[in-house]
Parts: C-alpha cells; sequence; structure tokens
C-alpha cells in the first residue's frame, strides 16, 4: 500500500500532490524575501499527514482543522489514490460536509483526477463509515495484521511531532498498553495472545483486588481469621431466615 496522489475538488485553493512510486519528502522552505525571518514550522507538512489520516477514513474529530472550521472547508471533497500490492489503484472519496458517506473507486492507471466523475461511474457510493472502513480494509488486504484493521499499525505511519517521543507508544495509546502492546508483539513476531492474556489477568487482578478492599471496609477492617467471618455470615443467614419467615407469615387479608 503507498499513497500514489491526495487531490481535492477546488484544485485552485488546493493543489494536487502526487507521490512518487519510492521516497518522498515533504519539505518546508520559505521563498519570499518578506517572509525570510521566520522559521519553517507550521507551514502544513502535519496538516498534510491529517489530510491523508483523512483520507484513510479517520474518525470525526472535533478539533481536526477540516471540522473545526466548517464553514471554511464545507464545500471541500478530498480524493485519496492508493497504489495496492497487485498494483492496481482505489481512489478513495470523503466530502467535508458529510464525511460518514464514502466512494471508491479501483483502476489500473497512476495519478488520475476523478474529481468531476459522476456518481453513476463510481464502484461504490454512499458507503456508511463503518462499512467503509471494511471495505478499505478489504482492499487494502494487509493480511499480516489479522486479526488487527488496517487502521490499528496507521498511526505508524502517519504520526504526529508528539507521536515521535516513544518509538513504539503512540500518543493515543497514552493510557492503555493493552491497546497497543499485542499488536506491537504481533508485528514483532512474538505470540500476541500471550501478551493479550497477561493484560487480561492483570485486569482481572485490579479487579478482584479492588472487590476486597471494598469487602473488608464492609467488615470493618481486616479480618483474617476464618471462625470470625464464618460466624458473620452465620449472624447474616439468621438475619436473612428471620426476614423469610417475616414474608411468609404475611397475610394480605388481614
Amino acid at each position: 500500500m503507498k499513497p500514489s496522489k491526495l487531490y481535492s475538488n477546488m484544485s485552485a485553493l488546493f493543489a494536487p500532490v502526487e507521490f512518487e512510486p519510492e521516497l518522498n519528502v515533504v519539505l518546508a522552505e520559505i521563498r519570499l524575501p518578506e517572509n525570510r525571518d521566520r522559521d519553517t514550522h507550521n507551514l502544513g507538512k502535519t496538516t498534510l499527514g491529517r489530510l491523508l489520516d483523512f483520507g484513510f477514513l479517520s474518525g470525526r474529530d472535533s478539533k481536526f482543522f477540516l471540522f473545526k472550521h466548517l464553514d471554511r472547508f464545507k464545500e471541500f471533497i478530498f480524493y485519496l489514490e492508493i497504489e495496492l500490492s497487485d498494483n492496481s489503484f482505489v481512489t478513495v472519496r470523503r466530502s467535508v460536509a458529510n464525511a460518514s458517506r464514502i466512494a471508491f473507486k479501483k483502476h489500473t492507471a497512476r495519478h488520475q483526477d476523478f474529481s468531476t466523475l459522476p456518481d453513476l461511474e463510481w464502484d461504490h457510493v454512499d458507503v456508511p463509515f463503518e462499512r467503509a472502513k471494511e471495505l478499505l480494509d478489504s482492499l487494502l488486504d494487509w493480511r499480516a495484521l489479522k486479526p488487527w484493521p488496517y487502521r490499528k499499525g496507521l498511526g505508524y505511519f502517519l504520526r504526529s511531532q508528539e507521536d515521535f517521543r516513544d518509538v513504539f507508544q503512540l500518543r493515543k495509546f497514552a493510557n492503555s498498553h493493552a491497546d497497543w502492546k499485542p499488536f506491537l508483539a504481533h508485528i514483532l513476531g512474538f505470540d500476541a495472545e500471550l501478551i493479550r492474556q497477561h493484560y487480561e489477568k492483570e485486569a482481572e487482578l485490579k479487579v478482584k483486588e479492588f472487590n476486597t478492599s471494598t469487602i473488608r471496609q464492609e467488615l470493618g477492617g481486616e479480618i483474617e481469621d476464618a471462625g470470625k467471618i464464618d460466624g458473620l455470615l452465620l449472624l447474616k443467614r439468621q438475619e436473612v431466615d428471620k426476614k423469610q419467615q417475616r414474608l411468609d407469615a404475611f397475610d394480605f387479608r388481614s
């Protein structure tokens, strides 16, 4: 899988970006003399990555600039052309205004422009978002990732600056090692099921420790003597029996 072209229905505002089959370098350069004193940060390198992620069907994020400034970008439709493993191509069409409805078209030649192609000539149109991710997953055919979907590993290729602070742990996995370590183990050739079971058992242990702490508090502190516990259980059973006798003797007629 390789990105081949990223373009929009408004080429005058967003010029098409054509990728080479091999190495691509995104270089930010200031050419206007009046801007020579400015640095090369915030010129759009990360934004290009975010737009690629949008084409790869990232979820809707209100902080993402396309949705944060919807009044400016609602007319935009983006097209991501992707080269597949069999050297064919698929173009993903996704609009900003209706980002949950996706269109797909397979083709054999690179660097096409389908921005004016009518709906009838697309292979799939108005595909619901979740179904679209499943369809793209099948087209990309990343069998080595199974049982994980293609987006599980996509974050390692489309990193933000924050994601480079740790080689393996992306920012979106900051809270739970169980979300990414089994996947990473699988990629590195280890038994991911063992890693998954480890974190599953760890989570079960935390629940049991919490329940133990709650029970001890209800019993009034540390009670390690089994005889004391049996005595408390006996008192509780006697209390239940008395209540049951009262219920059995209750007569609505009286």
